[in-house]
């Protein structure tokens, strides 16, 4: 029994030491290699590509995201922003495609941002702790994260962007076919955009099966999961060229001439106060374009 509770001990000794140690030595930053210096890119890459950059001791910084998530969208920004700044190429994964590797093991939601030294994992943002929040959310917060561990090159530090080329702006419209959905006097259609696995997108379906009851009069629901769906997705492009808005992610949706991106506390009566408006109101973004397109 004394050996038991003397083992106990040391173990709680040693953790304890470990944890002090660990905020007494100061964080070494370090160079990512040279190939990832002096210009501006955020490259995406296969699962085979990160294996082989740690199976060759690469050190470099690796942005993992989901697609059509609004969190994603925003850090990305953030992320392209500090590379562009920097003059730094950074690599980018889906965070699908890490699903059932090591990394996942550490990497267990998104978005992500992991810097690896040497082919090893050095050290990463966990978007499911509280304290990393301030990380995803602000380029401040990005910069004074990152700069712990990466040292950027003189010739890099606040140098100025290079001048890009301009993206072609022409939109080229597609025919979209909605099966099932109809036009009715009195009600509006509700077009909600959402990913599988999305906390806010739960939450939103949460909420208009709590008020169906005392709104179902005004209107019509159709939902449209774009995550693995990618001809919901297109729908989902298509309605925002269509509408001329910048569509980061979902939750989207769309009441009559209303859309709201994201879902939140304070959604929850915007979205209310549209269904009863724009049940007034004639029009639709799905069959309003249709007689555009004829």
């Amino acid at each position: 029994m004394k050996k038991a509770i003397l083992y106990i001990s040391l173990i709680t000794l040693i953790i304890s030491l470990v944890v002090i140690l660990k905020r007494i030595i100061p964080i070494r930053p370090f160079y990512i290699n040279d190939e990832y210096y002096e210009s501006s890119l955020i490259k995406e890459i296969t699962i085979e590509e990160l294996n082989k950059l740690t199976e060759e001791k690469k050190s470099f910084g690796l942005f993992i995201y989901q697609p059509m998530c609004i969190v994603s969208s925003n850090f990305n920004e953030i992320v392209t922003n500090y590379s562009k700044t920097n003059q730094l190429t950074f690599y980018k994964i889906e965070f699908n495609k890490i699903k059932g590797t090591s990394l996942n093991k550490k990497i267990t939601y998104y978005p992500s941002f992991v810097l690896y030294k040497k082919g090893k994992v050095k050290t990463y943002l966990d978007a499911t702790k509280d304290s990393d929040i301030e990380y995803f959310s602000s380029e401040k917060g990005f910069n004074e994260w990152i700069n712990k561990y990466l040292k950027l090159k003189e010739n890099n530090k606040n140098e100025s962007e290079k001048e890009e080329p301009k993206e072609d702006t022409t939109i080229e419209k597609e025919e979209i076919i909605l099966e099932g959905v109809t036009k009715t006097d009195g009600k509006v259609n509700i077009y909600f955009f959402w990913g599988n696995g999305c906390p806010h997108c739960k939450e939103e379906f949460k909420f208009l099966s709590e008020i169906e009851t005392e709104y179902k009069e005004l209107y019509n629901l159709y939902a449209y999961e774009v995550w693995y769906n990618e001809e919901n997705e297109k729908i989902l492009k298509e309605f925002g060229k269509r509408l001329n808005i910048e569509i980061k992610g979902v939750p989207f949706t769309i009441i009559g001439e209303k859309t709201f991106s994201g879902f939140g506390p304070n959604t929850k009566e915007e979205i209310k106060e549209a269904i009863k408006t724009e049940s007034q109101n004639n029009y639709d973004v799905y069959f309003d374009l249709k007689e555009t397109e004829n």
